[in-house]
């Protein structure tokens, strides 16, 4: 994968080249402050858990594992209860697609379900194989942003969030093949581009072709996550 970033920029209050515009100078060459702004603007959103593509490259099923982990480490007895309706809300993910990976999980004896009481409760233990396989890529996500986007949006937002940090890009452009893209996060180019539509549109994501041959750049905006933040306080 080849990546091209700015190189690490410690801006000053003001430019001695440009005094008045400093927007115009994060905007080439990154902010420093960059993933601090966005750590506390997803703060505000949700909580998050991780989520591992491993070897079978099926995102739906990255997602499931990450909520069966994550509600593992809150449970001391090794068991918890999760209802349909608490599946969709960790999970972001429509019925269907969830009830499709969860079956997986519980085919392969990862995911185990007994239900007992009355009325009746689903009981889930989860048991992750002590040698974890090869893992292609790694991120947060952030389910509440996964019910305004769709669950592919978001997992692209999160490890696009993760290469930012990686790369020290600082918010600023770096370049991607689509082929990357679609390999580390398990999805076909048609759901890869619907989701970086999703992102555009909410002003999450802008992209650029730069250089010669041109190639595409991607750079994480802000002004997208303030909205859904604000959106999100309006609504309580």
């Amino acid at each position: 994968m080849s990546v091209r970033t700015a190189e690490k920029t410690m801006l000053e209050k003001s430019s001695p080249y440009h005094p008045s515009k400093r927007g115009k100078e994060i905007e080439r060459f990154g902010n420093p402050e960059f993933q601090i702004q966005v750590s506390i603007l997803l703060g505000l959103i949700s909580a998050n858990y991780t989520v591992k593509i491993r070897h079978e490259n099926n995102l739906a099923l990255a997602i499931v594992r990450g909520v069966a982990l994550y509600q593992s480490s809150k449970s001391d007895a090794g068991e918890w209860v999760l209802t349909a309706d608490q599946w969709e809300e960790l999970s972001g993910m429509k019925r269907h697609r969830l009830k499709g990976a969860k079956k997986i999980l519980i085919d392969t004896g990862e995911l185990q379900v007994e239900v007992r009481d009355f009325p009746p409760k689903s009981y889930y233990q989860f048991f992750n194989p002590q040698e974890d396989p090869e893992v292609q890529s790694e991120f947060q996500y952030y389910h509440e942003l996964a019910h305004l986007l769709g669950h592919d949006a978001t997992a692209l937002f999160g490890w696009l969030l993760e290469l930012d940090k990686q790369f020290e890009a600082q918010g600023y452009f770096f370049h991607l093949k689509m082929a990357d893209i679609q390999q580390s996060l398990g999805l076909s180019r048609y759901q890869v581009d619907q989701a970086r539509k999703k992102l555009i549109e909410h002003d999450l994501l802008k992209e650029r072709f730069w250089g010669i041959p041109a190639v595409r750049e991607f750079r994480l905006r802000l002004d997208g996550l303030e909205q859904l933040v604000a959106e999100k306080g309006a609504s309580k």
